[in-house]
């Protein structure tokens, strides 16, 4: 038999079954806790003391009954009280002293009789310190209730029986209760979603690398479940790719094998007019083919994350396009580290740069970080691209037949790698006209990547 559940329903119910009966033994002990229960002194033998609204009532209905009871008679019925530690006296040569000693808690006792009484015809109520009893802390309380006929009905408490502050240790109890439900609550959760931020943080890598670790299969049977569907699907999407390049791989192996065959063939056509356009179509088409591999390897490829200067990355390649003569100038943050692929993050802004060299005759590149962020802009003097065209640009052999064509170069494949790699850096690219004219690029990029 299992004494811990291995479901997560039965995990929260061990959890709260526990938390809630130890809450409660601790409300009831701060609850029952009181005066009697101090260090060093002793509780009392014999019946527990009464609560203080029922000590009040049951003294004010036994008074209300002795004032309409024949004084002779009196005394036979003060045991019937029944108020544990108490002393009670019908008398009718004394008066209550006049030098009474009165506290909060006297008077407070007092007005609680008075409302009680009020209309039972007595005469007069007092309540006060009286002397001090050897052996004691404190001194008792004595309440003397005037009859109708000028007697007295003496009472003579220990001053713990008047227990008001009850109340405030009930609430004490209370609070103990909720602070402990809710300490339980907090803890149950976090321990019972832990295993979701996991899933999450697993999910976010899973979007940037393919190759990260599998998730521990551990916890509750539903956790282990999830744990292990989640590594099976990270297995096959990493077939998947792995597949779909070998695939390729070899799609351009025969495709290669048939484009060297043609470049043979073409050496004996006759017409050099012809012969050169087959030529160009057969350059094309190897680009284009080189540049898919490239695509599909990108996915799978596996180079090592390692610190990068970014500014000296962005510097060095507006560096070498201004020696050859390119309008390109950098302006930004001097040092700025992130961690990154290198050569991959070199490829991306390489291409970014060249576009806007190559269709907006200049590039003004920028580099700043906010918070946690780097963020690159590349701003060019170009005729920009219309809204609605903007996020297609980086769909794999797209073009803009306005500015992309075959004799510009390209095979509208260079963005869609971009993104690609920067998505996995768990960054993005953004396309912007600017309001001044020419085209925006912007790239962010986490400083520590994900």
């Amino acid at each position: 038999m299992r004494l811990i559940p291995d479901s997560i329903a039965g995990r929260l119910i061990l959890i709260l079954v526990i938390g809630m009966t130890l809450t409660l033994a601790v409300a009831i002990a701060v609850t029952s806790w009181g005066i009697e229960g101090k260090p060093g002194s002793h509780r009392p033998t014999g019946p527990p003391p009464l609560h203080y609204p029922e000590l009040i009532e049951r003294i004010a209905t036994f008074a209300t009954i002795l004032n309409k009871t024949p004084l002779h008679i009196r005394e036979q019925l003060l045991p019937e009280l029944r108020i544990p530690g108490m002393k009670a006296h019908i008398l009718t040569d004394q008066s209550p002293p006049a030098d009474e000693k009165q506290d909060w808690k006297t008077l407070h006792i007092k007005e609680d009789l008075m409302r009680q009484l009020h209309g039972r015809a007595v005469n007069r109520i007092e309540v006060f310190r009286g002397q001090l009893i050897p052996g004691q802390d404190e001194e008792p309380i004595e309440i003397w209730i005037g009859m109708k006929d000028n007697s007295w009905f003496q009472l003579n408490l220990q001053r713990k029986q008047f227990d008001i502050n009850r109340l405030l240790r009930l609430i004490s109890g209370i609070v103990v209760i909720a602070l402990g439900i809710g300490v339980l609550a907090v803890w149950a959760a976090r321990r019972v979603t832990k295993p979701f931020g996991q899933f999450t943080l697993a999910a976010t890598r899973l979007g940037t690398d393919v190759n990260a670790p599998p998730l521990p299969v551990e916890g509750a049977r539903e956790i282990k479940q999830a744990a292990h569907a989640f590594n099976v699907m990270q297995q096959r999407i990493n077939r998947f790719i792995e597949d779909r390049t070998l695939m390729l791989a070899a799609i351009s192996h025969d495709i290669r094998t048939s484009l060297t065959r043609l470049r043979l063939r073409s050496e004996y056509i006759s017409d050099s007019e012809q012969k050169r356009k087959m030529e160009s179509d057969l350059d094309e088409m190897n680009m284009m083919l080189e540049e898919t591999l490239d695509f599909a390897r990108e996915d799978a490829k596996k180079e090592t994350t390692t610190k990068v200067d970014m500014a000296a990355l962005l510097e060095s390649l507006c560096d070498d396009l201004a020696d050859a003569g390119q309008a390109v100038r950098y302006v930004g943050e001097e040092k700025l580290t992130c961690q990154c692929r290198p050569a991959a993050m070199r490829r991306v802004l390489a291409n970014l740069i060249d576009n806007a060299v190559r269709y907006g005759l200049e590039a003004e590149v920028n580099l700043r970080h906010i918070e946690h962020d780097i963020i690159i802009t590349i701003a060019d003097k170009g005729p920009g691209i219309p809204p609605d065209m903007q996020e297609k640009v980086f769909a794999p052999f797209f073009r803009l037949e306005s500015s992309r064509s075959k004799e510009t170069g390209g095979t509208g494949i260079g963005l869609a790698v971009a993104r690609s790699i920067v998505r996995q850096h768990g960054g993005d690219i953004e396309l912007r006209n600017n309001e001044g004219g020419g085209l925006v690029a912007t790239v962010t990029l986490p400083i520590v990547s994900r």
